[in-house]
């Protein structure tokens, strides 16, 4: 593996010296740090860095660091652009990579001693949009669209079937985070594929930016933020723009994750909608989710067995509401975010839903499961007429393709692909049937 990754590597290396016309000395360090880290030459790596990076990139932490990369991206295969700008008295080197399951951003900063003063590999999408196989663009037309009202506007795309007068349009509800329309992660773009594939089939489909996507920094500002507020409004909004839009028959939900949690409460609020769509839809609360996956994912996060203990401790407080309001959890969240969560579980607001329902689940998810989630809703819902259950042997938490029965990370997310044309397809032949039977 390492000669492969130094001759990789020289081959880019060579790439990078025919089309680097300026700042020239940073783009050489820089190039030559990359070949070290990639070649796991750590220790000629680590002598490159400067002093406050040293501190908190020794040795171990870039073999580890190393290793996710490969696990998560495989090596470097080729170099597709170079780009520099000055950054804090200092040179930001960018190499847009291509590596064998994916593509990234390699930045690396070279201060004004020529020290390494930051290493970051981001993740991010091919050059040109990949058409997933089943998506036919000469069926489908997309047109930016802004739902909402001030100061919350939120831009968003609607796909629409070309020659097509009567047509049914579903509505797309993302998971928890601050999700773009695509809900993009890494180089995959879920709600895309989903928004092409169903409007090959002749069903239009609106998505839109999340608030927390496009206001994050006003949001930081505020207090809190709510379920109402992050979701649940704006969905409606965007329901209201679908019902709007010339040619329209009928509306569907389709909801991603804590999206399709919420789905049933966004259907309750707005008679238009006809049916529900719920992809991987969580059975339990949020803190139960939080501290399965934790104790889940400890083998490949290298949490102690004390540090998972203390852990188990504090999301046992937080799932019977024992922790202060006010109390940080992660990424600015508090516990009352938490606790506001637990007024929407997903099953209650199940039993009040009269119109048809789809849950779909991936087999292999680690976040939303089987056991704890599928079947706690499957049991509870299968015996009436306007529910179907399918799962998906192979499929993670966003519907790609993975290896089964293998212990996941969150890396398997940032490996190139599409959703499932199986998914796709179990989607527009459910609404095609209810179009029929309308």
């Amino acid at each position: 593996m390492k000669n492969c990754a130094r001759k990789i590597l020289f081959v880019i290396m060579v790439a990078i010296s025919i089309i680097v016309f300026a700042n020239g000395s940073a783009v050489e360090i820089a190039k030559e740090y990359m070949s070290l880290f990639f070649s796991r030459e750590f220790e000629q790596a680590f002598e490159m860095q400067s002093f406050q990076v040293k501190l908190q990139f020794g040795v171990k932490a870039m073999e580890s660091a190393h290793n996710q990369i490969e696990q998560m991206l495989g090596t470097p295969a080729e170099l597709l652009d170079v780009t520099t700008q000055l950054f804090n008295e200092g040179t930001l080197v960018v190499f847009y990579t291509k590596f064998e399951q994916g593509y990234a951003n390699v930045r690396i900063v070279i201060d004004k001693h020529d020290k390494i003063a930051q290493f970051l590999i981001q993740p991010t999408a091919p050059p040109e949009p990949m058409i997933p196989p089943y998506a036919d663009p000469e069926l489908f037309e997309e047109k930016e669209i802004s739902i909402g009202k001030d100061p919350w506007i939120l831009k968003g795309y609607v796909t629409l079937p070309k020659e097509a007068n009567n047509f049914p349009i579903a509505v797309l509800v993302p998971g928890s985070g601050p999700s773009d329309r695509d809900e993009t992660v890494g180089p995959n773009k879920i709600f895309r594929d989903i928004a092409w594939g169903l409007s090959a089939h002749g069903i239009a489909v609106l998505r839109y930016d999340k608030r927390t996507y496009t206001y994050g920094e006003e949001i930081s500002e505020l207090a809190s933020i709510t379920i109402e507020e992050e979701y649940i409004t704006d969905a409606l909004e965007a329901i209201e723009k679908a019902s709007e839009i010339p040619g329209v028959s009928s509306i569907y939900i389709i909801g991603h994750s804590m999206g399709a949690g919420l789905a049933p409460y966004i259907a309750l609020r707005n008679n238009k909608v006809s049916g529900i769509i719920m992809l991987a839809p969580p059975a339990r609360q949020l803190a139960e989710l939080s501290l399965s996956q934790t104790r889940y994912l400890a083998p490949v996060t290298g949490i102690s067995e004390l540090q998972l203990r203390i852990t188990e401790t504090f999301f046992t407080k937080l799932i019977n509401h024992e922790l202060p309001p006010d109390t940080p959890i992660n990424g600015g969240v508090t516990a009352a975010y938490y606790y506001d969560a637990d007024r929407y579980l997903t099953i209650p607001a199940l039993e009040k839903i009269s119109i048809p329902v789809l849950i779909l689940q991936g087999e292999e998810d680690f976040q939303v499961t089987m056991k704890e989630d599928f079947f706690a809703i499957k049991n509870k819902f299968e015996a009436r007429s306007n529910f179907t259950f399918k799962s998906f042997p192979g499929l993670n938490h966003l519907f790609l393709e993975t290896e089964p029965g293998v212990q996941h990370s969150v890396n398997d997310y940032y490996k190139a692909g599409f959703v499932s044309e199986e998914v796709i397809e179990a989607m527009a032949n459910w609404i095609e049937k209810l179009e029929r039977g309308h």
